[in-house]
């Protein structure tokens, strides 16, 4: 059991120092706290599939959503003239076959949060990174507010709380966030 102990802090200890894993360790904790609530996490971004994985891999968030990447590259035939993220979130949504209605988006983008409200999704959160400074997470929230976000939350654990807050509303569980590229740093 000591020994137990004394390995627990060593990884504790490596991880400190870990840069990448300290600047996204919000969005990782986020991620973890909903992925062991059930829900279904997918990623859209409007770049390829292949690029949006290799970021995701740099900040060891790539596992969290398992084959749910979903680039410009992935729309299906129908909607390869439509670049626009709202044609994104309706390809990630037939893949997992949710329906928006009962699907959750978080964002950290105003433009990613107007894209999302004509696809009708059960709430639209606007994220803001805890590390961003004070006096920006206010200009940030109000953005995200003005986008017409149905939420604003700073921190993932406010955001992980979201679905048990809309209890019946989001009944499948269904989440879908895009890339939140302002809260996940890179070497």
């Amino acid at each position: 059991l000591d020994y137990l102990r004394w390995h627990h802090h060593q990884v504790k200890t490596s991880l400190r120092k870990d840069e990448v894993y300290n600047a996204n360790r919000d969005v990782s904790e986020m991620l973890q706290s909903l992925k062991r609530g059930g829900h279904k996490l997918a990623v859209v971004c409007g770049e390829s599939t292949t690029g949006l994985e290799s970021q995701l891999k740099v900040s060891r968030t790539l596992d969290f959503f398992e084959d749910a990447v979903f680039g410009a590259d992935r729309r299906p035939h129908g909607l390869k003239n439509d670049y626009t993220l709202a044609a994104m979130y309706k390809t990630a949504a037939a893949h997992e076959a949710e329906d928006m209605d009962e699907t959750l988006v978080v964002s950290d983008s105003p433009e990613a949060i107007e894209d999302a409200l004509p696809v009708h999704p059960c709430a639209v959160v606007g994220y803001v990174d805890p590390y961003t400074e004070w006096n920006e997470q206010g200009i940030r929230l109000k953005e995200m507010s003005e986008a017409g976000a149905n939420y604003t939350a700073v921190g993932g654990h406010t955001v992980a709380n979201l679905p048990f807050h809309l209890g019946q509303r989001a009944k499948t569980r269904g989440f879908l966030a895009t890339m939140i590229a302002g809260a996940m740093r890179y070497e």
